[in-house]
């Protein structure tokens, strides 16, 4: 080190009151106030506090989070932080009020390192598990979990949101694709080495710039720096320390890049020139270190709990580290402005796009700006078109599905059973189990995967498997039927190059794959091809049911307030015929967590906020609320649903109290399954009322799904008008003990059979209010000519010239005249409800008002 360069001291404040872990991150939403920037400190005291940067002294808000904390970032969105702590939890916080929103993860071990992507959606966390979190906060998910080793002691987001530099405890410096999870470069003595307990980070730094270096700490005191996609060590700061180095921090315009190490100090160097220009001094060793946005500031934390501001890091007649500057790296208002190029460094090229060493005078010219815009890990290449919104395009996903977690994951869980993977070193067991072993007795034999399927579905007859492409294969599809009945029933499929799987769906007789290229791939059971269907938009989703099937796509950009913009097709298989045809409706700013048919062959919806909706075809469509789980939630529990059955009046779910999804279980260990009772958001009220109007609510939905002349439904839909009937006469005599006739009579106008209507003319006598009384009766008399017209319309007439039977309905319409009962009736024009080529059809007495409709 220079001996003329002056060592400085900044400003000491003792922040948190316990020694061990602590961390320092800056927001870098320009502030609302006028107090600066925020900036939020955690420490193994278990305190949160929330600063202003022109006071960093004195906090402005403080969390008691119970547990000693060891890592913060805030998102660069400004609205939220997220807090790693001891008890293995990842909380996020809202910001600047500092309220608890949500548990987005749990690990096995602490994690210890915490970096928001640059869009703020995303964060990546790690440990001392061995693997990396990619979670999507507002979604409260881990999409992706990238293997990486133990004891993660630096994580740093790449600026393009394309790569993950890792360092760990062992030393190891790793460069992952987050994507695809792979690993493109790794140095086993690339980092600093350290002990596993001490409190301390060895963390990486992206340059600002496009992320074209990465400067990695060494044990050694210097600081190496890498470049983008070749990976290759192009040069390394030396000299500044005396002791291995831990953290590294580029300054926001890259400039400049801070050092801490365990000699107790902080170097600042000159990137460009490779020399150190600053040195500040600490009262211990700093394990967390972070530039202001903007101003010439830079402040750390150490292990003891201090917190040291340093201000007027870089001296005057310098360009600040927060100054804009061009692509040839003059600062906009700097006092470089208007230099040439050759007057500030002719060897930088602004046509070339690699670092240039001049190894006359030793410097390292940093590239011009490029800016590659690079899509948020699972938002996928071909959702591109949508990178301009505030928030990203939900990325496809497989309904009833988990993330790989500690080598197991659920490739699918719904009602029948689920199919569990476990990873092995070079393969993947695939296990399918039915909840039902009286039904499903035949055991399914395990799959050896060689694929590497991340998708999968469970259906009556064989599960259905997809894989992404690799290098050595496409992306592949594989379907298994359970009770083959003849040799080579299962079969394999490899997509076309450039095509990817990105959700695939069974039902009775049909398999569904939908694809990257906006295609929905139709198979039969056997693998023959039978449809090929575009959709208008990229597909998120695609799910299935007996004889239909659904797919859920985006129709256009999510909104400035993060809502997804999705709408929903169905289709029935046999006919060929498109059933429904609407947007989804989700919470606001909430993503899609689950999406299929209830029991009773419904379309029902479950967003991230926790809702679940079912449609109807009411008012020519429409989506009514039947479950809040945050009415259900003890705490931070996330409900975890697969099931819906209207009639029975409940959801399944597995009760998640400290992950956001159910972790595969060890052995042959299942997770519990809750079954939570439905319940619609009326306005409270008098509790028997209420309770009576829920149940005559969920009872007409449940009737607007059912078809009355299916075979299949007729046993449900005669219990149903029983338990709406039942409501119904509960609700009448509640309204009469509150002498609010008029209200039950509109009842009494809804009721389906006779019987119901002759209970409320009996509840109306016991009460003697007559005005009501004549009301009912007229309903009753107006109940037996619709009778009597149906009894007409399905009375068969037998013609002895043709020997064929008709109706008397038919009769009349085919002489041109209308239709008129025998008792004289006056004239009506009906619609017949039975097809005129049966003449003996049977109908319904009483018509279901609420019959399901085709929409």
């Amino acid at each position: 080190m220079d001996s003329t360069i002056q060592k400085r001291r900044g400003k000491v404040h003792n922040a948190h009151g316990a020694a061990g872990f602590c961390d320092v991150s800056f927001s870098t939403c320009p502030p609302l106030e006028e107090g600066g920037w925020h900036a939020v400190t955690c420490g193994a005291d278990g305190k949160i506090a929330i600063r202003l940067s022109k006071n960093m002294e004195e906090a402005v808000g403080s969390v008691d989070a119970k547990d000693a904390l060891t890592g913060v970032a805030v998102s660069p969105l400004g609205d939220r932080f997220c807090v790693a702590d001891a008890s293995n939890y990842v909380k996020v916080y809202s910001l600047p009020d500092g309220q608890f929103q949500d548990v987005v993860t749990k690990f096995v071990l602490p994690p210890r390192c915490l970096s928001f992507s640059p869009s703020g959606m995303h964060l990546a966390a790690g440990g001392d598990d061995d693997m990396i979190k990619m979670i999507d906060v507002g979604a409260k998910k881990v999409f992706k979990s990238i293997q990486s080793g133990a004891y993660v002691r630096g994580i740093s987001y790449d600026p393009e949101s394309q790569f993950l530099a890792v360092t760990c405890a062992d030393g190891t410096f790793a460069v992952y694709e987050i994507a695809s999870g792979k690993v493109m470069m790794k140095q086993k003595k690339g980092s600093t080495r350290m002990d596993p307990t001490a409190p301390n980070r060895v963390v990486p730094s992206w340059h600002p710039d496009g992320g074209q270096l990465v400067a990695v700490p060494k044990g050694d005191g210097s600081i190496s720096l890498y470049e983008r996609l070749s990976w290759e060590e192009t040069d390394e700061l030396a000299g500044g320390h005396d002791g291995p180095v831990h953290c590294v921090a580029f300054c926001p315009n890259g400039l400049y890049l801070a050092s801490s190490a365990e000699d107790s100090k902080v170097v600042v160097w000159d990137v460009n020139e490779k020399r150190i220009l600053e040195v500040c001094e600490l009262p211990g060793n700093a394990c967390g270190l972070a530039w202001h946005p903007k101003d010439n500031c830079l402040v750390c934390v150490t292990e003891g709990g201090d917190l040291v501001e340093w201000d007027q890091v870089i001296s005057d007649g310098l360009l600040g580290p927060g100054d804009a500057v061009d692509d040839g790296g003059i600062a906009e208002n700097g006092p470089y402005e208007g230099l040439k190029d050759n007057e500030y460094g002719s060897d930088l090229d602004r046509n070339d796009d690699t670092f240039v060493v001049d190894d006359d005078d030793g410097m390292l010219a940093v590239p011009k700006k490029k800016r590659v815009h690079v899509e948020e890990p699972g938002v996928e290449r071909h959702m591109k078109r949508f990178h301009s919104s505030t928030a990203p395009p939900q990325q496809p996903f497989q309904p009833s599905s988990t993330d790989l977690v500690m080598g197991r994951r659920y490739l699918s869980y719904n009602s029948l059973g689920c199919i569990t993977l476990r990873s092995e070193s070079d393969h993947n067991i695939v296990e399918v189990n039915f909840h039902d072993t009286a039904i499903h007795r035949r055991r399914i034999p395990l799959l050896n995967d060689f694929y590497g399927f991340t998708m999968g579905t469970l259906g009556t007859e064989g599960a259905l498997y997809a894989s992404p492409s690799s290098d050595h294969s496409p992306s592949t599809v594989v379907f298994r039927p359970f009770e083959p009945w003849s040799a080579n029933t299962d079969w394999t499929v490899g997509l076309p190059q450039g095509e990817e799987a990105c959700s695939v769906a069974v039902g009775d007789s049909f398999c569904v794959v939908a694809n990257n290229l906006r295609m929905i791939r139709l198979f039969t059971l056997a693998g023959l091809q039978t449809n090929v269907i575009s959709t208008p938009g990229d597909v998120v989703c695609v799910f299935a049911q007996d004889d239909a099937f659904g797919v859920v796509y985006h129709a256009g950009n999510p909104t400035t307030e993060g809502d997804q913009i999705l709408d929903v097709q169905t289709y029935q298989v046999s006919s060929g015929k498109r059933e429904i045809e609407t947007r989804v409706c989700l919470s606001s700013a909430a993503q899609l967590a689950w999406i299929g048919f209830t029991d009773e062959r419904a379309l029902a919806t479950y967003d991230s906020e926790g809702i679940l909706r079912v449609f109807s075809p009411d008012f020519g469509g429409s989506w009514t609320p039947i479950f809040d789980a945050s009415k259900e939630r003890k705490g931070s529990e996330i409900f975890w649903l697969f099931s819906v059955s209207l009639a029975a009046n409940e959801v399944q779910c597995i009760v998640c109290a400290d992950t956001v999804e159910p972790v595969v279980p060890s052995g042959s260990a299942r997770p519990v399954i809750t079954a939570a009772p439905l319940q619609l958001p009326l306005v409270p009220g008098d509790t028997k009322t209420a309770q009576s109007e829920a149940n005559m609510m969920r009872a007409k939905l449940l009737l607007s799904q059912l078809d009355p002349t299916s075979f299949q439904d007729s046993d449900i839909l005669a219990e149903s008008e029983s338990a709406y009937d039942r409501a119904s006469l509960s609700l009448f005599k509640s309204l009469l003990e509150q002498d609010r006739a008029s209200r039950a009579l509109e009842v009494a106008r809804r009721m389906l059979s006779t019987n119901a209507l002759e209970g409320a003319l009996r509840l109306a006598n016991h009460f003697n209010i007559g005005a009501l009384i004549e009301k009912i009766e007229l309903l009753q008399e107006q109940q037996r000519m619709d009778d009597q017209r149906l009894d007409w319309m399905d009375k068969p007439i037998y013609d002895s010239q043709t020997q064929l039977g008709t109706t008397a309905l038919d009769t009349e319409l085919a002489q041109g005249g209308q239709p008129q009962p025998e008792n004289g009736e006056p004239n009506m024009s009906v619609e017949p409800t039975a097809p005129t080529g049966n003449p003996f059809a049977k109908i319904a007495k009483r018509a279901n008002p609420f019959a399901r409709k085709k929409v």
